[in-house]
Order: structure tokens, then C-alpha cells, then sequence
């Protein structure tokens, strides 16, 4: 079979991955899953741009040549967190990296990370062959200053944005692999927890869909699994999972 992946520009070492660097790809989990990621070499995949991103729910993911981070970890499902800890797992370690660069950022379940009510991050966890590829795309250099929510859309933002600094998608590579190593290899109950700390959709009021119907509903926890945990307007519990549409007050 002739090998699919694009011309690749360089590799380098980050913690246990081996970082493929491209100058343009489909989207950086795309060409995660052209490696043989195992027990004993890990790769990651590094790009200047993605012409097909993708986020939650199958949403468009774009992002300008050059001004973000846009990378994909594999890691062995067999050594990976189980169920829906992976994202949270890289929410948190995403949370610790943008700390390193200036930023107080938050989780907002299941997948984004959040500064001051905007869209800083992205994360899309995909599993494919016994192989987990963590999918992270974060706000470097674009938007160049904060925007507003319009049209059902997210307010985003970004480091340079928050900051005033210019960080490189391969120093702020850095700054995540090691956090995010130190999140996967943790104990199930430490990535909840240390979540939890991080998560600003707890005590929030969110919407609920099932079907075509919204549900308010209060987020009391985060549930073993990685689920969120919220409270009915009746009393009863109930936990949600990523494949649920959930809305929240940012």
C-alpha cells in the first residue's frame, strides 16, 4: 500500500511522542492514524494548516496557516485513561500549558478550554486500530484580539490576545506534551478530580437535548466515566456523555 501521508518538514522529540511536523494536511487526526503508534514509540502530528478540521459534532474546525498549534497525540488505548477520561485528561493538561504561557483558563466539559468567557482550545479525542489520538488545536496568535459571541457562534480569543506575547506552536508544543503525559498516566479518580478543579461548566445552568427537545438542567459533578453529572429541574440526577448536545452559558 503507498504511503498517503504528506511531505513531512521535520520531526522532533516531546516527552514520549515523536512530533511530526507538516505544513499542511487534511486535518492533523487524519494523518495520526497513517502511524503505527505502540507500547514502545508514540507519534504525534504537528501542522502549519488543516484544510479539513474538525471539532465536536462533526463542526468545522479553521484556523489561518501558521498561527495556531494545531496537533494530534496517539497514545495505545491500552495504556490510555479509559472512556471519556482522555479529554479530560488533555483539558486539564491544556489548562496547565496555557498557565505556562499567561493564561487563566478553564474547562468547559467535555472538550473546549475557556479564558474569560472565550474559546481559547479545542480538543477532539478519535479512536481508531486500539490506538487513542487526542486531537488539540489552540488559540496562538488568531483571533489577534478577543471576538464576540454572534450568531450561535463562541466568543473566541487567544494567547496573544490575553497577553500581548507571541508563543510558536513549537514552544507551546512543549509546554503541553509534558503535562498532558503526566494526565494520561494518571489514576482514573485523579483526572476527575483534577478536572473538576479546572471545570467551569460545574454549578452552571446548561440545556439538555434529547431529541428535539432542550432540557434545563443544573451540572452538579463529573461522573467516573468522564460524564457530566446535572440536576433536573425535578430533582433527579442524571449523567450526559460527550455524544449529547449540551448548551452552556459561557
Amino acid at each position: 500500500m503507498p504511503d498517503t501521508r504528506p511531505v513531512e518538514r521535520r520531526s522532533s522529540a516531546a516527552g514520549p511522542w515523536r512530533v511530526h511536523w507538516y505544513d499542511s494536511v487534511t486535518s492533523t487526526n487524519d494523518v495520526a492514524r497513517l502511524f503505527q503508534t505502540t507500547g514502545g514509540e508514540w507519534h504525534a502530528v504537528a501542522a502549519s494548516l488543516q484544510t479539513a478540521g474538525r471539532g465536536q459534532h462533526g463542526k468545522r474546525w479553521e484556523s489561518p496557516a501558521g498561527a495556531n498549534l494545531l496537533v494530534t497525540f496517539s497514545i495505545p488505548a491500552k495504556v490510555a485513561p479509559p472512556g471519556g477520561l482522555c479529554a479530560l485528561a488533555a483539558g486539564s493538561a491544556v489548562c496547565l500549558a496555557l498557565e505556562l504561557m499567561g493564561v487563566d483558563a478553564r474547562c468547559k466539559w467535555p472538550n473546549d478550554a475557556y479564558a474569560g468567557g472565550a474559546k481559547i482550545c479545542g480538543i477532539l479525542v478519535d479512536a481508531a486500530d486500539g490506538v487513542d489520538h487526542i486531537g488539540i488545536g489552540v488559540n496562538l496568535a488568531w483571533p489577534a484580539k478577543r471576538t464576540h459571541a454572534g450568531g450561535g457562534g463562541n466568543a473566541m480569543t487567544s494567547v496573544l490576545a490575553e497577553t500581548g506575547v507571541t508563543v510558536c506552536a513549537a514552544e507551546a508544543l512543549g509546554m503541553l506534551a509534558r503535562p498532558l503525559h503526566a494526565a494520561l498516566a494518571s489514576e482514573p479518580a485523579g483526572i476527575v478530580s483534577a478536572y473538576a478543579a479546572r471545570c467551569a461548566t460545574l454549578g452552571a445552568t446548561v440545556a439538555v437535548r434529547r431529541g428535539s427537545v432542550w432540557t434545563p438542567a443544573v451540572a452538579t459533578g463529573i461522573a467516573a466515566d468522564g460524564g457530566l453529572i446535572v440536576r433536573h429541574a425535578s430533582g433527579r440526577l442524571g449523567t450526559v456523555h460527550s455524544s449529547t448536545h449540551l448548551r452552556q452559558r459561557t
